[in-house]
């Protein structure tokens, strides 16, 4: 007998247990690559969030409030976000919702905005700074800042000015 002969025999045999063990490797593989995929990414996202938790400056309870606002400007919430702002800001600057959205929320939110960085600056004012987000634009430079200075009066925000 050939080596040849011997292959093709052996090929027979085992062929089929062969390709399926080939084909379960190459599977467990696959499942390892994207569980190490889906961690990585999730530790970047908290990497994230805890340096713009270190930027964030002032009483725990504002910064929520602020956090809250941007959430629900984010997903589109504009009713829900317009009910954050206290009865002054929207007698003196959005009257309506209409005014809110075209006045506010077109220009502060041209795409998702994360809160890049929130400064006290005494009194219950804050100066937060919006900056477009990396993973829903897909850029990496040249991403659109915004800023804007809020103050919180009682659970509710005035919108002093948008720079």
């Amino acid at each position: 007998m050939k080596i040849n002969d011997n292959l093709k025999l052996f090929w027979a045999d085992n062929g089929s247990f062969l390709l399926k063990t080939i084909g379960i490797i190459f599977l467990v593989l696959s499942v390892i690559k994207t569980a190490d995929y889906i961690v990585a990414q999730r530790i970047e996202q908290e990497e994230y969030e805890n340096e713009i938790n270190m930027q964030m400056q002032g009483n725990t309870v504002q910064i929520e409030l602020i956090k809250k606002f941007n959430k629900l400007c984010n997903e589109r919430k504009i009713e829900e976000a317009y009910n954050l702002l206290s009865n002054k800001c929207k007698e003196e600057k959005y009257p309506t919702q209409n005014v809110f959205k075209e006045e506010f929320y077109e220009k502060s939110y041209p795409s998702k905005m994360n809160i890049k960085e929130t400064k006290y600056l005494g009194e219950n004012n804050y100066k937060v700074i919006l900056e477009e987000d990396m993973l829903s634009t897909g850029k990496v430079e040249n991403l659109i800042q915004i800023e804007n200075n809020y103050e919180i009066d009682g659970e509710l925000i005035y919108i002093q000015n948008i720079l």
